[in-house]
């Protein structure tokens, strides 16, 4: 039976592009951010050249503004949604991720004891990408990073989400497009079955014949956050999606 570590290594080498890891061939195949600094903690027990390389490759896509894209795609491919195009880029995401290749660079060279050539560009793009966050993640001085999507987090799918990601502002006027984006995220996370509720915010800035059609056409609630009587059909919707309690006698 292989130890521990075996089954930790051949992982790593299975992901191996080469100079980046992915976090799943087939799910993610692409370079993430933290994923892959973290990988590269895991590749400097294995081998110290090929950690270096993984946070070399990383801090490649850095932007001019200092963020490290959350993804970056070395190849571009149709197969991974949401790819460059929804971002709007050539390579990589827009957003970012918690920043900690600060301590994966020192937990490589503690690891290893072995300073790798680059040293000191290395260090500079691991600072800019600090700079980026205290300049434009917290333009107040408030002393508390802000996150523009729930993704930058590291805690892509946690229930918190639910209900911002739920609304939609029919205000917008790309309020089709991002219904249909929201729909092919769900396809591709495999969750287009799961029951939902679609609700339809900001109705107040909507002709009401308008925004009760559209809340009819797709089964959803529509609601103003300034018009408290918009909220009582939410709750009993939300009320009869939940399952009901199970009797105390039952539970035992």
């Amino acid at each position: 039976m292989p130890s521990l570590r075996d089954s930790c290594e051949a992982v790593l080498r299975g992901n191996d592009r080469g100079d980046y890891t992915v976090p799943a061939p087939k799910l993610y195949p692409h370079q993430w951010a933290w994923d892959s600094a973290f990988a590269a903690i895991g590749w400097a027990y294995i081998d110290a050249a090929r950690a270096w390389r993984e946070l070399h490759t990383l801090m490649s896509s850095q932007w001019d503004d200092g963020r490290i894209p959350h993804i970056t795609f070395h190849v571009l491919s149709d197969e991974y949604f949401p790819g460059p195009d929804f971002w709007g880029t050539e390579r990589s995401s827009s957003i970012t991720q918690p920043p900690i290749w600060a301590t994966c660079a020192r937990r490589i060279l503690e690891i290893t004891d072995t300073p790798p050539t680059g040293l000191k560009s290395l260090v500079q793009k691991i600072e800019a990408s600090h700079v980026f966050f205290a300049e434009h993640r917290d333009p107040k001085d408030l002393h508390a990073v802000a996150v523009v999507h729930p993704w930058e987090s590291g805690l892509d799918n946690c229930p918190a989400w639910d209900g911002p990601l739920s609304r939609v502002d029919v205000s917008d006027p790309s309020l089709s497009d991002h219904m249909e984006t929201t729909e092919q995220i769900l396809g591709k996370l495999d969750l287009a079955s799961v029951p939902r509720l679609v609700v339809f915010n900001k109705t107040d800035q909507l002709d009401p014949r308008r925004a009760a059609m559209l809340a009819h056409a797709h089964g959803g609630v529509a609601v103003s956050a300034i018009q408290a009587p918009t909220l009582m059909p939410l709750l009993r919707r939300v009320d009869r999606m939940l399952p009901a309690p199970r009797e105390e006698n039952e539970e035992r």
